[in-house]
């Protein structure tokens, strides 16, 4: 049966043994496994594989049902454990936070490169355009050994003069 309409898995059960043509000309059989809003799983098995596809419906072009669903084909692919999915998920996201948190907004290229030169040692984050070294000690525009800032007067900020300046020469012998 070709289904070529909107929603073509909908009249298909899971579990049924299907044939998938992507757009790109790419081909795939194995059993329907999820079908969630518009992503698609399909289950490949064979005497060496045991994976799963995921499709976006939009990329699929064409769709055909070759067999109904199989008793057997729940037991014979891997489980999956929905707890442990929405942890690397969770995971995943908090991963990708911190990465989007250590990127300045609207600050030159140079402070960018001063930042990443500090936080391989100390940890940083941004506040605005002051790059804020352990919670306490402030980098401020124009990111310059003179541009530290520090509740405490007593604070070393040696190696933080250090790697500005290693920063600036690497950046003007480039």
């Amino acid at each position: 049966v070709d289904l070529k309409s909107k929603r073509m898995f909908q009249s298909i059960a899971v579990g049924s043994s299907i044939s998938v043509e992507s757009k790109s000309g790419e081909k795939i059989e194995g059993y329907l496994f999820s079908k969630t809003g518009n992503l698609i799983a399909i289950g490949i098995q064979s005497e060496t594989q045991k994976d799963f596809v995921l499709l976006k419906e939009s990329e699929i072009k064409e769709v055909k049902k070759l067999g109904n669903q199989s008793p057997h084909y729940k037991k014979n692919l891997p489980k999956v454990d929905p707890e442990l999915m929405k942890k690397k998920e969770e995971e995943s996201l908090s991963q990708e936070m911190e990465r989007i948190s250590r990127i300045g907004v609207n600050v030159p290229k140079i402070a960018q490169e001063i930042f990443d030169s500090i936080s391989k040692i100390y940890p940083c984050k941004w506040k605005g355009d002051v790059i804020l070294v352990i919670d306490r000690i402030e980098v401020r525009p124009q990111y310059t050994a003179d541009d530290i800032f520090s509740p405490d007067s007593g604070t070393n900020t040696e190696l933080i003069v250090n790697i500005i300046n290693e920063t600036r020469r690497k950046k003007e012998t480039k």
